[in-house]
């Protein structure tokens, strides 16, 4: 009876160690992980080109190099879009145009 015991307490152990084990370095993994930072980075920069190049003054725009933080962000640009487009009525048309699209695909 002892002997069983002994052999359970000891097959426990093993399995604790088993699944515990530490991960196993692998280059591969690096690699992959690289890739897809990468990836990503591609992905977001054009936004956040985007976004920096709409806080800068149009002066500073072609400058050579250029700078992707601005020295001096500025939200001109965006008062100007909005007293040359009839933004609020762009938006009441949105609206209206989601509402109805909604309204009828519920309806359907």
């Amino acid at each position: 009876m002892e002997a069983d015991s002994t052999t359970a307490i000891r097959s426990r152990r093993l399995e604790t160690r088993r699944a515990y084990r530490r991960p196993r370095f692998a280059p591969w993994k690096v690699l992959a992980t690289s890739l897809l930072a990468l990836a990503g980075l591609s992905m977001v920069f054009p936004f956040a080109w985007t976004l920096s190049s709409s806080l800068q003054p149009s002066e500073t725009l072609l400058q050579v190099p250029p700078q992707l933080i601005p020295r001096e962000p500025s939200l001109d640009a965006y008062r100007r879009v909005m007293d040359v487009t009839p933004f609020a009525r762009m938006v009441v048309n949105s609206v209206i145009v989601t509402v109805f699209v909604t309204v009828l695909q519920v309806l359907t």
